[in-house]
C-alpha cells in the first residue's frame, strides 16, 4: 500500500521561531465525531492531578476508559467513554521527562501502549492501554518545530502514524504507532485559531478527519488522517468552561462524541 504523508505549514503573522503573544484569550476546543464506536461518554474536571487520578479510578470501576486527558487554565479534564475497545488501562506521572520515559518503556514491556501524554503543572502524565490493536508504539521528543517536522517524516517513512502529540517544558513529544488503520496523514500549523478552523473545514472536504490537536509555543498543530472509523466530525470551542460544557452536551444529543480536547490561545 502506498501511504502518502504530507506536512503543510500555515503561519500567519509570526515566524516559526517566535510565538504570537498579544491580546490572545484562552479557549477550550473539543473535537467531536460520529463513528467512534463509543456507547456512552462523560467528562470531569479537577484542579489537582491527585483528584483527577481518583476520578479516573472511579470511572474505571464503572466500566469507562480514558479517551483523553487535558490540562488547561488551572484544571485537569478527563474524557471517558464506554465502547473504546480498550481492555485494560493504567496511568503514570513524573516531573522528570527521562524518568517518565523510563516508565513508558516499562509499561510497554507489560503490553501497554501509550495512548495519551499530557503535560500540566510541571508534570508529565501518560495514559496506557491494552487492546489498542497497535503492533508498535514509540515516543520521540525534540525542542523545535523544525526538528519535529523532520522526526515525523522519518517515522512516516518507517510506516508509523502519529497517535498523539504534546508540548511541555520546552519539548515537542510525539507518539507514533503502527497498526492504527490510518492510511494517510497530514499536519498543519498556524498561530491563529480562526485560521485553523478554515484549514480544518478544507481538510474535511478532502476526506480527512482531525485525529489530534495540540497547542504549544503559540501555535496550533493539527494531525489530519484518513482511514479512521469516523463518519462525521465537528468541533466546539469556547473561552468559558461552563459554556464549553453546554455546547458539548448539545453535540452529544446530535450523536457526536468527544474524541479529544485541546486548549490554547485564540
Amino acid at each position: 500500500m502506498n501511504i502518502k504523508k504530507r506536512w503543510i505549514t500555515v503561519c500567519l503573522g509570526a515566524s516559526l521561531l517566535y510565538p504570537t503573544t498579544t491580546f490572545a484569550e484562552h479557549i477550550w476546543v473539543g473535537i467531536m465525531a460520529k463513528g467512534t464506536g463509543f456507547s456512552t461518554q462523560g467528562y470531569e474536571s479537577q484542579k489537582y492531578l491527585g483528584d483527577i487520578a481518583q476520578t479516573i479510578k472511579k470511572r474505571w470501576k464503572n466500566g469507562y476508559k480514558v479517551v483523553d486527558l487535558e490540562y488547561g487554565y488551572h484544571r485537569w479534564v478527563g474524557v471517558f467513554a464506554k465502547g473504546t475497545g480498550y481492555t485494560e488501562q493504567g496511568y503514570a506521572s513524573n516531573r522528570d521527562y527521562d524518568k517518565f520515559f523510563a516508565i513508558v518503556k516499562k509499561r510497554r514491556a507489560l503490553g501497554f501502549d501509550l495512548i495519551d501524554i499530557e503535560y500540566g503543572n510541571s508534570k508529565w502524565v501518560g495514559v496506557f492501554s491494552k487492546g489498542t490493536g497497535f503492533t508498535s508504539n514509540i515516543v520521540g521528543n525534540v525542542e523545535t518545530i523544525d526538528d519535529m517536522r523532520k522526526m515525523i517524516h522519518t517515522q512516516w517513512e518507517k510506516g508509523y502514524q502519529i497517535t498523539d502529540i504534546e508540548y511541555g517544558a520546552g519539548e515537542w513529544v510525539v507518539v507514533f504507532s503502527k497498526g492504527t488503520k490510518l492510511t494517510d496523514q497530514a499536519t498543519h500549523i498556524t498561530d491563529e485559531w480562526d485560521q485553523f478552523q478554515i484549514i480544518m473545514k478544507k481538510k474535511w472536504k478532502d476526506g480527512y478527519y482531525l485525529t489530534k490537536l495540540e497547542y504549544g509555543f503559540g501555535y496550533w498543530i493539527g494531525v489530519f488522517s484518513k482511514g479512521s472509523d469516523f463518519t462525521d466530525q465537528a468541533y466546539v470551542s469556547a473561552d468559558d468552561y461552563d459554556n464549553f460544557s453546554k455546547t458539548v452536551q448539545h453535540r452529544w444529543k446530535q450523536g457526536y462524541y468527544l474524541s479529544g480536547l485541546a486548549d490554547g490561545k485564540d
